[in-house]
């Protein structure tokens, strides 16, 4: 596999996780591979790759932004399912609980 390959492949692989708690791993690999790249890589005038590495590196800021958020809703709502077996959810309203 060569460099182009291996930072693509690890940059989808992020895009692609849904499982909260590894969304992060994800991220830093692909970032690990894009910056292993932008070190070896040789750049020419227009090139495609120079320009996909950066907005690759851009994706994945926005993207560890909102797995913040998704780890957030995450726990949220293992911890509403836990209490929902329990029998403890709270809705809101003082002293009522199902």
């Amino acid at each position: 596999m060569d460099g182009f390959e291996s930072w693509q492949d690890a940059l989808h692989a992020a895009l692609i996780e849904t499982n909260p708690n590894e969304v992060r791993t994800r991220i830093r690999t692909a970032e690990a591979a894009i910056f292993q790249r932008i070190q070896t890589f040789t750049p020419r005038n227009d090139s495609v790759e120079e320009q996909a590495l950066f907005n690759a590196l851009g994706t994945l800021r926005v993207l560890s932004t909102q797995s913040v958020l998704w780890e957030s809703n995450y726990a949220r709502e293992q911890t509403l399912r836990k209490r929902s077996k329990t029998g403890r959810l709270q809705f809101g309203y003082a002293g009522s609980s199902v």
